[in-house]
């Protein structure tokens, strides 16, 4: 939608294979854009004029630390956080505030309970910075299991240590 509806450069961050599928089925719809496909890098000297000039690009997680900081005007993620620790969790926090600037758009479980380890995700667990400022929070009104929250970074702030 965002590609088709305004100029942006769309940047993903998704684990394999999902990354994959992503990357396939986006490249197939905009045959026209320039893609920087998923590879291994060390340094982000090594891609930076291909990433620059590309329309969509595709990254896995740890790739993230490797780009420039405060970059990215939208981060949405949907349906990801409740899989991890609350440490993992927080260090994604982190990450988002360092890395994005503008809006976080999240939808989550309400409550999830990890069936492997048995931990158990409420929305209030999320360690929201206090530099966001809540927008928009409802439960999902088809999906009433889920939340969906907009959250707006204030200006010249960092998160909390």
């Amino acid at each position: 939608m965002f590609l088709k509806a305004i100029k942006c450069k769309y940047v993903l961050f998704d684990i394999p294979p999902a990354l994959y599928v992503c990357q396939r089925y986006l490249s197939a719809v905009f045959p026209e854009l320039k893609i920087f496909k998923f590879r291994d890098f060390q340094k982000y000297s090594e891609i930076k004029s291909e990433y620059e000039n590309a329309d969509i690009c595709f990254f896995t997680p740890n790739q993230m630390e490797l780009l420039p900081k405060r970059q990215f005007n939208l981060c949405i993620n949907i349906s990801s956080l409740h899989e991890m620790t609350l440490e993992t969790i927080k260090h994604y926090f982190h990450l988002i505030n360092d890395y994005f600037n503008g809006y976080f758009f999240t939808k989550q479980w309400l409550n999830w309970t990890n069936p492997h380890d048995n931990l158990t995700i409420s929305y209030k667990d999320y360690p929201i910075p206090s530099n966001w400022k809540l927008i928009f929070f409802r439960e999902h009104p088809i999906q009433t299991r889920f939340f969906e929250a907009l959250y707006k970074k204030e200006e010249n702030s960092c998160y909390p240590e």
